[in-house]
């Protein structure tokens, strides 16, 4: 009775009521789905944006849409600068994105992203020592040192072969002049490699002085006078 009565008088007088020992409830946790993609918001790693939810579809946009703490996964290419517009970019400007930056392809392997002549499988100037083609050889090199251009010489590990040399008669049919032909079916042989003989169609070892023959291979009389 006595606590009534002062409660009474505290309200007349436009006081407070006195606080209570009941604790306040906090740290409730709603069930809502503020942006009505279906998942409530405490599963929800973004309640105000409706693609993202868990298991959503992933799309490039920057975001975490299916909530598993890793934006655009899978769906970002590697993209390389191209300066030079020949198609393909320089390997050391790689970046990665879901479409092409500015100025950039999807090829790469370009050795000097400051010309347009230089890329994978480009033509090679056989007069001009520069590695256009990007495959780590030069074309103009000369390996064998016998002054001719490895894309002119035939064997450029030979350097008794190459445009021009004399051919000789050897036994391993080397074609030395770079001709398409050795030896004896090619007519720069040497006469000083070559061996004479003489057409000999009586077979008795002597050959007819008419029809002399320089080959590499003596098949004939070895002796005229017939």
């Amino acid at each position: 009775m006595l606590l009534l009565s002062l409660f009474l008088v505290a309200c007349k007088q436009g006081g407070t009521v006195p606080p209570t020992d009941k604790p306040t409830e906090t740290g409730i946790i709603s069930d809502g789905d503020n942006d009505g993609d279906g998942s409530v918001d405490n599963e929800d790693c973004d309640d105000n944006d409706a693609s993202v939810y868990p298991n959503a579809p992933e799309v490039c946009d920057g975001k975490d849409n299916n909530c598993d703490g890793t934006v655009d996964e899978g769906l970002e290419q590697t993209w390389y600068q191209d300066t030079d517009r020949d198609g393909y970019g320089d390997p050391a400007t790689a970046t990665t994105a879901c479409s092409a930056p500015p100025g950039t392809v999807d090829l790469t392997g370009d050795c000097n992203d400051g010309d347009a002549a230089w890329y994978p499988g480009a033509p090679e100037d056989c007069s001009i020592p520069e590695d256009r083609n990007c495959d780590g050889s030069v074309q103009y090199a000369d390996a064998d040192g016998d002054g001719v251009a490895a894309c002119l010489d035939c064997d450029d590990a030979n350097a008794g072969a190459y445009p021009g040399a004399q051919e000789v008669c050897d036994p391993s049919n080397v074609d030395e002049d770079c001709s398409g032909a050795a030896d004896d079916a090619d007519p720069n042989v040497d006469p000083a490699t070559q061996v004479t003989t003489w057409t000999d169609t009586d077979g008795d070892g002597y050959g007819d002085d008419a029809t002399v023959v320089t080959s590499c291979d003596g098949v004939g009389a070895s002796a005229g006078g017939d």
